[in-house]
């Protein structure tokens, strides 16, 4: 911290490493050094733009007027505190720092709960996949709580995986104790830890890692109060209609008991998912939506927060349709903000685009899957082996986890996705053929692996193979030190506890958090691994899965995120049809971005300019037909003319340029 930025140079933040390390009396060797230099290199060389805004002319900045008229901030400091110096964070400083300035902001936005009255916010936050939307919403719901926001709803996605993981996010971020149904005194986790004490203070809480709300449940019962606790009170739940009508019918309770008028703040995560309206008839109503408008309708003073990387079908929503009941629709009418991913995120331009930096290592073709798993199997499909393609992904994967252990992410979780049907009984024949598989590589590893030679029909020989060409034909000149020689690699650990999982509606949640040693497993899924789920370590990913919409098929990307010290190990076997799919979405998404930049220039707001996507000349849909059934096909005419376009790539292959001059000079002839 005491250096300049001048000054962090590889060789003097060795140099630095070194001399405190003495001074500390710690004895590290040369690879212990330069493991910690790259962590601070990393940390130091990561930036973040700030974003856009598109926002309503009545939006009148409050937050940090209030801040410095003495506002206390107990969770908000905690939570920033925790961020910085938490070592299960570990986030870059300058990530913290514009984390806080952008959720300022997104509050401000948010209205203050101070106001008396009757006022609402509808607005909508655009992240990235994998990119730190949970960061973002953390941070605010920390920040509302400060600022009076009493009641608040977090609502989590359609799976239970997904329910559970967030639940277990806001525990760390916000409760500071593990939520559970069980009347018991917990330890302070998380953030709680960076509180100032005493007195100790947490919010109330009405769901758990067991569970979802339930009115029957303890959490309802035990005497929490909503209205009388001076304490905000928190519930994470599923998009579930039962979930949501009991939440309804609890708070309505209340506020018929002892009335309601708390300021409600409703973070909606994956707001393109579920959350819309697609019923045609402008008079009749989805049950989640009606759901949330419901809960939304108890308040004279309410927020709502759609987050989601996929906006498209959000934009879609009709701005000016209100049902009879005068209960509006989720149009983010008062303000868009999005966001901008770190300099270290691993995003779909950087995987699919034309000069993408990872596009060379990282995507493998996957095309010997159609007569074992075709795209479109049934049900009943009867999946009796693997495509070898599957069984290399597999091997590719154990190689990366020894790498990732002799760059000393020993007690790191290490994740390979499997995502090649949405039906439940093709992934569970899948596991079985995988783990089948597995076991017979961990025995000839266990057997064979001290042998200087291996038979050619070995696994161990296979391996060999992929080591020298998936990784270190591929390394650059700069990474060559990042990859040892095969001896050093140690393939008996690496798949010493490495498993296999399904994870789907009728299976057990991964639980990375139960494994602090760090959890090494081969995860396969439809539904549950394809929109908001976080593999932690995500490492290698093989996708046969058909995706006919934008959002689809982005949400389906859980590879893309942070992957630091190894991204240059990541891998992804996909169909060659999906590879231009994604390539030609993330152009429809950063367009979609520069629209809404371009709405800020102009000082337009979200209910006035109208936003356009551009379509797939093929095979993709936007989104699902019945989110659009407000959109209009425009078709959009240039004039080229007066310009002078030059082509710029030129594709240099000897043997066919020597092969098309024969043509030619023979028809020429």
């Amino acid at each position: 911290a005491a250096m300049s930025v001048e000054d962090r140079t590889p060789e003097n933040i060795r140099v630095e490493i070194r001399e405190k390390s003495d001074a500390l009396n710690f004895d590290l060797d040369d690879d212990a050094i330069e493991r910690i230099a790259r962590d601070f290199e990393l940390q130091f060389n990561v930036t973040q733009d700030f974003g856009f805004v598109v926002r309503a002319s009545n939006s009148e900045p409050w937050w940090r007027s209030a801040v410095e008229g003495g506002l206390e901030t107990h969770y908000s400091h905690r939570f920033r505190e925790y961020l910085k110096n938490d070592p299960d964070a570990q986030l870059p400083l300058a990530v913290v720092t514009q984390t806080d300035e952008i959720t300022d902001q997104i509050i401000d936005l948010a209205g203050n709960p101070k106001l008396t009255g009757h006022w609402k916010r509808r607005g909508m936050v655009i992240g990235h996949v994998q990119s730190g939307k949970t960061l973002n919403y953390s941070s605010v719901i920390n920040k509302a709580a400060d600022a009076g926001y009493r009641i608040i709803i977090l609502l989590a996605g359609l799976t239970n995986s997904l329910r559970r993981q967030t639940q277990d996010r806001i525990d760390h971020a916000f409760i500071g104790v593990q939520s559970s149904d069980a009347n018991v005194i917990s330890n302070l986790i998380g953030a709680a830890t960076y509180a100032p004490r005493p007195p100790i203070r947490q919010p109330n809480y009405f769901t758990s890692l067991e569970n979802d709300f339930l009115k029957s449940s303890a959490l309802a019962t035990k005497g929490m109060q909503i209205g009388s606790s001076t304490e905000p009170s928190i519930f994470v739940c599923k998009k579930n209609v039962s979930t949501l009508k009991n939440i309804y019918e609890f708070l309505q309770d209340r506020k018929e008991i002892s009335g309601l008028d708390e300021p409600f703040l409703m973070i909606d995560d994956e707001a393109d998912n579920a959350s819309i309206n697609t019923l045609l008839h402008k008079d009749k109503v989805t049950a989640i939506n009606q759901a949330l408008r419901n809960i939304l309708s108890l308040f004279n003073r309410s927020s709502y927060i759609g987050y989601t990387a996929t906006p498209f079908a959000n934009i879609f929503i009709d701005p000016e349709t209100e049902d009879e009941m005068g209960n509006d629709d989720l149009f983010p009418s008062d303000f868009i903000k999005t966001l901008e991913a770190p300099s270290n995120y691993v995003g779909p331009d950087d995987v699919f685009g034309d000069h993408g930096r990872l596009r060379e290592t990282m995507v493998l073709t996957a095309d010997d899957y159609e007569e074992t798993l075709d795209l479109t199997h049934k049900s009943d499909h009867r999946l009796e082996n693997l495509p070898k393609s599957l069984e290399e992904a597999v091997l590719v994967f154990i190689l990366a986890k020894a790498l990732r252990l002799w760059r000393g992410h020993d007690r790191k979780h290490c994740t390979m996705m499997v995502n090649v049907s949405r039906f439940n009984r093709v992934q569970e024949a899948a596991s079985d053929l995988i783990s089948e598989f597995l076991e017979a590589v961990k025995n000839e590893i266990s057997e064979n692996a001290k042998l200087k030679k291996y038979p050619k029909d070995s696994v161990l020989h296979e391996l060999r193979r992929l080591y020298q060409n998936e990784f270190l034909a591929k390394a650059t000149k700069e990474q060559k030190s990042n990859y040892p020689n095969w001896s050093d690699l140690d393939l008996f650990k690496a798949t010493r506890f490495m498993r296999v999982a399904t994870v789907n509606m009728s299976s057990e949640p991964l639980n990375y958090s139960s494994e602090p040693d760090g959890l090494t497993v081969i995860a396969i899924g439809g539904l549950a691994l394809s929109r908001g789920l976080t593999l932690e370590g995500l490492t290698v990913s093989y996708i046969l899965r058909n995706a006919s919409a934008y959002d689809t098929l982005m949400q389906m990307g859980r590879w893309f995120g942070y992957r630091p010290d190894y991204e240059d190990l990541c891998r992804l076997y996909i169909p060659e049809d999906s590879q231009d799919h994604y390539g030609r979405t993330a152009e429809a998404i950063t367009e979609l971005r520069e629209e809404l930049k371009h709405m800020q220039d102009l000082n337009k707001t979200p209910a006035d300019f109208g936003l356009k996507v551009r379509r797939h000349p093929k095979a993709l849909a936007i989104t699902a037909a019945n989110k659009m059934k407000t959109a209009k096909t425009v078709t959009h005419f240039y004039n080229l003319g007066g310009g002078n376009f030059e082509g710029h790539t030129i594709y240099r292959n000897d043997s066919k340029n020597s092969h098309n001059r024969k043509l030619t000079t023979n028809f020429i002839q």
